[in-house]
C-alpha cells in the first residue's frame, strides 16, 4: 500500500492514509501536477495559506529499478507564479520508498507566533514535528551535522538554509546524499525553498525503515525482464560511462567550443581561445580529483549513472560536492572566473545557504552588469553571498531572483522567462533550448525539454523540441533526466515495466499520452494563474546577437507557440 501523510502545520495534525486510486501509475512530475491541479488554486499567494509544497516519489519508488529513488518537490513557485515541479536526488527518496510513503503534504499555514519545526518519520513510519529553534539560521551543512549527531548517519535529511528561513525567492531545499551525507542535491529552481519557509518547516528527516514496505508488482517476472534490459543498455552506453567520469560537467566540452556557455551575463559575446581553454571538463577533473577528490558517486542507493563528486582543492581540502556543469558555467563565464575552486566554493555556499545555483549565478552575473562588483571579481562574489546570508537589504534584494534584482538597480539585460533566471546555455546558439525556456511551463528551464543539436537546420527544431518535452515530460515520472534518452530508446521496455508494475496492456502510445497530458495539466494550472502565449517568450535583447555577424535566437512568437497550442492552446 502507498501511503499519503498530510502535515497541517497550523493545526500540527498529523494524518496518513492510502493514496487516491486515481494518482496510482503517476510518480514525481506527473503526481505533482495532477494534485496541485486538484487541490491547489492557481490564483493562490504561493507563500500564503493556501498553496502546498508537496513531495512525491518516483512511479517505480521501491522497486528494484536503478535510479528510482529521486523525488519531485511541487508547489505553486514563489519566483515565478507558475506551477512548479523540481526533481532531486539524494537519500530521501529510498527513505520515503521504504516506509510505503508516496506523498508527503505540507498545508496551511502556521499562526504568526508559532515556533519552527521539523517532521521527523522514525524507523517504525511514524510521523512527529518536533521544535527546530535550535536549527534557526543555520546552514544545511550545520543542521545535518546536527540531525546526524542526533539520531545517526543513517537518515536522509531535507532541509533549507538561511535563505528559505528568509524567503527568498530564490530560496532551494536541500537534500543529503549518500554515504557523505553532504547536503549537496538541490530542489533548486522556483523558490520552493520558500513555500517550505512559508509553513515554517525546516527539515524532514527520515530513519531507515526497520521493516521495508513490500511493493506489489502486478508482475514481478516481467518487471524484472524489462529492468535488466534497462541496466544493460545503461551500462553499455557510452553516454552513462561519460557521466561516471566527469557528471554533468562534460557539457562545458559543448558549450564552450560552440560558443554558447552564457558569457558576462549572457551578452553573446564569444569566449577567447584561452577562456575556452581553461573551461573543460578535463580541467575541471584534474583540478578536483588531484588531491583526494572524487568522481563517479552515486547519491542514492541503485544509481548506475553515478555523477555525482567530491571537490577537493590541491592540498586535499574538501570545498563541495555534487558540483555541476550550471553552478560551474553561471559563476564560471557568465562572471568571466575561470578558477574551479573558486566557483567550487561557490556551489558549496549556495548549498549551505540554500539558494538555487542558476537563479544565482544569473543574479549575481546582473549584479556586475550593473557595476554592483567588477567582472572576475570572484571576492566580491563571495562578499555578495556574505550579504545573502546575513539578510542585509542588498543581500534580501539578491534573494528576491535575477528579474527583481535588475529592475531595482536599472539594468536593461535581465536573462528571464516567466520571472526564472535562464540556464546556461545562451539560447542564441542553441535555439531548440531557446524554444523549451520559451514555452516550459515553469520558467526558463533547460529540464523541461533539453535540445541537444549542434547544426540542426532551424526548420527541424520546433518538432525536436516538442518531442523533448514530451519524452521528458514522460521520464520526469520515474527517473534521472540524465539517462532519459536511454529508458526510451526501446520502445517495448518502458511499457513492460508498466505492465509488471501495475497491470494491464501498456503501448509506448499509451505513456506518450499520459506525458502529454501533464504538459496540458501545467498549462491548464498556469491559465488559471493568468498566464497566457505572451508569456512564452524571451527577452528581446536575446533576439539580436551579441556581436556582428553572431548568432540570434530568430523564431518568432508565432512559431514557438504552434507545436505547443497542438497540445494544449491558452484560450
Amino acid at each position: 500500500m502507498q501511503t499519503m501523510i498530510r502535515v497541517n502545520t497550523k493545526t500540527g495534525g498529523i494524518t496518513a492514509a492510502p493514496m487516491a486510486e486515481k494518482y496510482r501509475v503517476y510518480g514525481k512530475r506527473g503526481l505533482v501536477d495532477r494534485f496541485l491541479l486538484d487541490e491547489v488554486d492557481p490564483k493562490c499567494d504561493p507563500l500564503g495559506a493556501d498553496n502546498k509544497l508537496v513531495i512525491c516519489t518516483g512511479t517505480f519508488a521501491g522497486t528494484s529499478f536503478p535510479v528510482s529513488g529521486r523525488v519531485s518537490l511541487g508547489g505553486k513557485s514563489p519566483l515565478t507564479g507558475t506551477i512548479k515541479e523540481s526533481s532531486v536526488g539524494g537519500m530521501m527518496g529510498p527513505m520515503m520508498a521504504g516506509h510505503g510513503i508516496k506523498m508527503i503534504v505540507l498545508e496551511d499555514l502556521p499562526v504568526q507566533d508559532a515556533g519552527w519545526k521539523y517532521l521527523y518519520i522514525d524507523k517504525e513510519g511514524r510521523c512527529e514535528l518536533i521544535d527546530a529553534s535550535a536549527l534557526m539560521g543555520l546552514g544545511t551543512y550545520d543542521v545535518c551535522g546536527k540531525m546526524f549527531e542526533k539520531y545517526s548517519k543513517d537518515i536522509a535529511v531535507m532541509c533549507i538554509g538561511p535563505a528559505g528561513d528568509m524567503l527568498y525567492r530564490s530560496a532551494a531545499v536541500m537534500v543529503s546524499e549518500m554515504g557523505t551525507g553532504h547536503p549537496c542535491r538541490a530542489a533548486g529552481r522556483g523558490g520552493l525553498g520558500a513555500l517550505m519557509g512559508s509553513k515554517k518547516i525546516k527539515a524532514v528527516v527520515a530513519e531507515k525503515a526497520e521493516k521495508p514496505a513490500v511493493y506489489e508488482y502486478a508482475d514481478k517476472a516481467r518487471f524484472d525482464e524489462a529492468r535488466k534490459k534497462f541496466v544493460q543498455i545503461c551500462r553499455e552506453s557510452p553516454h552513462t560511462q561519460g557521466l561516471h567520469e566527469t557528471g554533468s560537467t562534460n557539457m562545458m566540452d559543448i558549450t564552450g567550443p560552440l560558443g554558447i556557455v552564457p558569457h558576462r551575463n549572457f551578452s553573446g559575446l564569444p569566449l577567447s581561445e584561452e577562456q575556452k581553454a581553461l573551461f573543460t571538463s578535463k580541467n575541471w577533473k584534474e583540478a578536483g580529483t588531484k588531491a583526494g577528490g572524487k568522481n563517479g558517486l552515486s547519491c542514492h542507493p541503485g544509481c548506475i549513472v553515478m555523477c555525482s563528486n567530491i571537490y577537493h582543492d590541491d592540498k586535499g581540502n574538501f570545498i563541495t560536492a555534487g558540483f555541476e556543469y550550471e553552478t560551474a558555467a553561471m559563476f564560471g563565464p557568465n562572471l568571466e572566473i575561470y578558477d574551479f575552486y573558486k566557483t567550487a566554493r561557490f556551489d558549496y555556499l549556495c548549498d549551505d545557504i540554500g539558494v538555487d545555483s542558476i537563479e544565482t549565478g544569473c543574479t549575481m552575473g546582473v549584479c556586475m552588469e550593473g557595476g554592483k562588483i567588477a567582472w572576475g571579481d570572484a571576492d566580491g562574489v563571495e562578499a555578495l553571498f556574505d550579504e545573502l546570508r546575513e539578510g542585509t537589504e542588498f543581500g534580501r534584494l539578491m534573494g528576491q531572483g535575477t528579474e527583481a534584482l535588475g529592475k531595482a538597480i536599472g539594468v536593461t539585460r535581465i536573462p528571464v522567462v516567466k520571472h526564472q533566471g535562464i540556464p546556461a546555455y545562451d539560447p542564441r546558439g542553441f535555439k531548440g533550448n531557446g524554444i523549451t525556456y520559451c514555452v516550459s511551463t515553469q520558467g526558463a528551464d533547460h529540464t523541461f525539454g533539453m535540445v541537444v543539436a549542434p547544426g540542426a537546420p532551424d526548420e527541424v527544431l520546433p518538432d525536436m523540441a516538442i518531442n523533448a518535452h514530451i519524452s521528458t515530460a514522460l521520464a520526469n515520472d520515474f527517473l534521472c533526466s540524465f539517462i532519459s534518452g536511454l529508458a526510451l530508446a526501446d520502445p517495448d521496455m518502458l511499457p513492460e515495466l508498466y505492465a509488471g508494475a501495475f497491470g494491464g496492456e501498456w503501448t509506448m502510445d499509451k505513456c506518450m499520452e499520459m506525458a502529454k497530458e501533464s504538459l496540458k495539466t501545467e498549462r491548464m494550472f498556469n491559465e488559471g494563474a493568468g498566464f497566457t502565449s505572451a508569456d512564452d517568450r524571451l527577452p528581446e535583447f536575446l533576439k539580436q546577437a551579441g556581436y556582428e555577424g553572431g548568432p540570434a535566437f530568430t523564431f518568432t512568437d508565432e512559431e514557438v507557440q504552434k507545436h505547443m497550442n497542438a497540445i494544449y492552446p491558452y484560450k
